[in-house]
């Protein structure tokens, strides 16, 4: 391996793990430099679109995030293929969500693994194709359900 495809696999790794810190620490200008300007989404969750602003992407997000009192996104196993300045990502995660509740268990974690596209910018390489593969769910589905009504608000 030369000394770029070393470089460049660490800065992709670095990326993913920003990704989840930033959604973790609510640190929302570090999430969003994980972003390409325009982010085409490969999610089979109803309500999504094709592509999205990325801007308009951190909100969604921040949304259904903050409506929880913790979150933690562990990332594991990337396989990055590199092409000059454009790649692919396969990283696993496992995302636990935290909200003490009345509604019976305080977690929900979804298990499963980001199959991403990345381009190399300026300012380093960024998320263009987003996907998540959810292979399963564990704990209070609850929790699923109000995430995603407080992302809704912001259509």
């Amino acid at each position: 391996m030369d000394l770029q495809l070393l470089s460049d696999r660490a800065e992709i790794m670095d990326l993913m793990n920003r990704y989840a810190l930033g959604v973790d620490l609510r640190d929302w200008a570090a999430y969003r430099s994980c972003f390409a300007d325009e982010i085409e989404l490969d999610i089979t969750t109803p309500g999504w679109p094709d592509k999205i602003n990325a801007d308009d992407w951190v909100v969604r997000i921040r949304a259904g995030i903050e409506a929880l009192k913790a979150t933690q996104h562990q990332m594991s196993n990337h396989t990055i293929n590199i092409d000059g300045d454009q790649a692919d990502s396969i990283t696993y995660v496992r995302a636990t969500h935290h909200l003490p509740s009345d509604q019976g268990d305080g977690q929900h974690t979804i298990v499963g693994y980001y199959n991403n596209k990345l381009i190399r910018t300026e300012q380093g390489w960024k998320i263009r194709r987003f996907n998540l593969t959810n292979l399963w769910n564990e704990g209070n589905l609850y929790l699923r359900e109000l995430m995603a009504q407080a992302r809704n608000k912001v259509q």
